[in-house]
């Protein structure tokens, strides 16, 4: 299992489990309660046909945010679980980033080179950040919802 099937949209926890969590301050709790199941000797188990539905931030700013969270995070959890396990479950084999990579690029250029700026600028500005804050602003453009 990979810790990119673990995320905040939806997960459901045995009791057993759900017992022994405790949420630490500062750390994306999705990713954390994946690296703590795999400590605690529990099982992981993604149910690849359900299905969410879930907002992206729409705003630069909002984006940027999430970006520095996600990225902080990381930090965070190497501390708890170990800096080599956590980035060895964070990497993506190098034929996978380059298959996408080339598919979205020959599908969507544009879209794929905004995706590379984006994703550059937000790397680059996270080293202006010194501050380390217990809770985090709100993205509040991925939690409008549309009138249907």
């Amino acid at each position: 299992h990979s810790v990119y099937l673990c995320n905040g949209r939806a997960r459901a926890f045995s009791r057993a489990f759900a017992e022994k969590l405790v949420w630490p301050d500062q750390c994306p709790e999705d990713n954390y309660s994946y690296f703590l199941c795999q400590k605690l000797g529990f099982s992981f188990v993604y149910e690849p046909l359900s299905r969410v539905w879930f907002r992206l931030p729409t705003s630069f700013g909002d984006h940027l945010k999430q970006s520095y969270r996600f990225s902080y995070g990381r930090k965070v959890l190497e501390r708890y679980f170990g800096r080599e396990h956590v980035q060895r479950a964070y990497r993506l084999p190098l034929r996978i980033v380059l298959k996408e990579s080339l598919r979205t690029g020959i599908h969507a250029p544009i879209r794929f080179l905004l995706y590379l700026l984006i994703l550059t600028f937000s790397r680059i500005s996270r080293f202006s950040r010194k501050n380390e804050q217990s809770r985090w602003a709100i993205s509040k453009s991925s939690k409008q919802l549309y009138a249907s």
